[in-house]
């Protein structure tokens, strides 16, 4: 029989190796040997994790909390875990429990730094990132993390700065470069953007976050052909991106394409449906299409029901004074 030392090893391995399934397995093997070892429990809800089986994380990692109070990376997890199924803040609280445990802790830092940017405290992720770097001043990654944090609070210049250190570092380092690319955009240098991003997504062609700005940069720069290219490939790789999908209906609407605009609306859900923007898009589609009346209703119901540019605009074309 395997130790358990030796079964932690093998799963922080197969862990390492990407698989996720073999490394679940093992952790779990070592737990059948001992159902108190807190080191197996966290490793087990972090694997859990990645694979999203949600509830069954969040028992691992409070058992590992429960058996070992002090665990930084059973901290860290767990308030992952609990972000990204909403609780927001019990997971800041675990995410700062695991840098007060273990203050060099880089991977705690860097995740209370995503975070706290993730919720709007800005300066308080900028704080976090640059406790990481001090921990690993030549990572992209970190300065990337840090130039994220600064760009948020509009300190664009810097930002840029941090990025481009980023690449100096590892110019194969695709999230610095979008993030450049991003950065140009806003500046309204729609060259140096699409350079930028176009070298981002020859490095990570699944990166949906510059498929979205390069599609963006292509519109502004009047290439509809190329927005509508790079739109569908984020939409293959994230078909729930609503918001994505809505400006990929608007641009087809631009092109008097009616009937393909509705049926990109036809296939949002949820909430997003509720929104003025997408109320007002369906109803000039649905005219454009030849349904006038239903159309006009449609808009009408803006009209009448909210009080936003999208509703002054539906109001405007109604000639509502």
């Amino acid at each position: 029989m395997e130790t358990i030392e030796k079964l932690l090893k093998d799963g922080n391995q197969a862990l390492q190796n990407g698989d996720l399934s073999v490394a679940a397995q093992i952790y779990q093997s070592a737990l059948e040997q001992d159902a108190d070892n807190a080191s197996a429990h966290n490793n087990l809800g972090f694997v859990l994790g990645q694979q999203q089986q949600w509830p069954e994380a969040t028992t691992h990692l409070r058992t590992a909390l429960r058996l070992d109070p002090q665990m930084s990376m059973a901290h860290c997890n767990l308030g992952q875990v609990l972000v990204a199924t909403g609780d927001a803040q019990e997971g800041l609280e675990h995410l700062q429990k695991a840098v007060d445990c273990d203050p060099n802790n880089v991977t705690a830092w860097d995740n209370l730094a995503r975070i706290r940017v993730l919720v709007g405290d800005y300066q308080a992720g900028e704080y976090a990132a640059t406790r990481a770097l001090k921990l690993q001043p030549n990572s992209a990654h970190l300065l990337t993390r840090l130039g994220i944090s600064v760009a948020a609070q509009k300190r664009l210049p810097e930002a840029l700065q941090c990025y481009q250190q980023a690449i100096t570092i590892d110019r194969n380092y695709s999230e610095a470069w979008a993030q450049v690319g991003i950065t140009h955009f806003l500046h309204n240098d729609l060259g140096s953007a699409s350079e930028a991003l176009e070298i981002a997504i020859n490095l990570s062609p699944n990166d949906t976050n510059a498929l979205r700005h390069l599609a963006l940069i292509h519109l502004s720069m009047g290439k509809p052909d190329e927005a509508i290219a790079h739109f569908e490939r984020l939409l293959t790789l994230q078909p729930d991106d609503d918001a994505s999908r809505l400006d990929l209906a608007v641009i087809f609407l631009s092109a008097q394409k009616a009937k393909t605009a509705l049926e990109q609306l036809e296939l949002i859900r949820g909430s997003f449906r509720e929104s003025s923007k997408f109320l007002f898009y369906q109803g000039l589609a649905l005219q454009q299409n030849g349904q006038r009346e239903e159309g006009k209703e449609l808009l009408q119901n803006l009209a009448d029901q909210h009080n936003d540019d999208y509703a002054e605009k539906a109001r405007k074309m109604l000639q509502i004074h």
